[in-house]
């Protein structure tokens, strides 16, 4: 691959981040705005299921402001933001193999995504001196 094609493929993984922690913030604000209707579909108290659903949202929110900050580094080439992505895909795949298991087709989805992930940022030799 060239530096052309391997600064586009981080670029490509860059933005697929920034896409994954705005639906992340997206998701966290819609249910803290928005999950009254939470307690309904339950049969425990109002009360603790609106608080699990405000504590996932603000950890959903918090994860994607993360998200963000890792996908700008990861734009401008740090190193350390390399091996973050590296590592949650490797979490993502474990994740997929779990749903796959459980006979959700989505799980070879993200096999196939987070693996070329990995594959191009820990393997490839012109992606990685571009973090050099």
């Amino acid at each position: 691959m060239d530096k052309k094609n391997a600064e586009l493929t981080v670029k490509i993984i860059a933005i697929l981040g920034y896409i994954a922690a705005g639906l992340a913030i997206l998701g966290g604000l819609m249910v803290i705005f928005f999950g009254r209707g939470l307690g309904i579909m339950y049969s425990t108290s109002m009360a603790l299921v609106g608080a699990r659903a405000v504590m996932l949202a603000i950890l959903m929110v918090i994860a994607g402001i993360i998200g963000i900050f890792v996908s700008k580094a990861l734009w401008t080439h740090k190193n350390w933001a390399r091996i973050v992505v590296i590592i949650f895909s490797a979490l993502g795949i474990l994740s997929s193999l779990v749903r796959l298991s459980r006979g959700v087709i989505g799980g070879i989805i993200g096999i196939v995504i987070y693996g070329a992930i990995i594959y191009f940022l820990a393997f490839d030799k012109t992606i990685m001196h571009l973090f050099k």
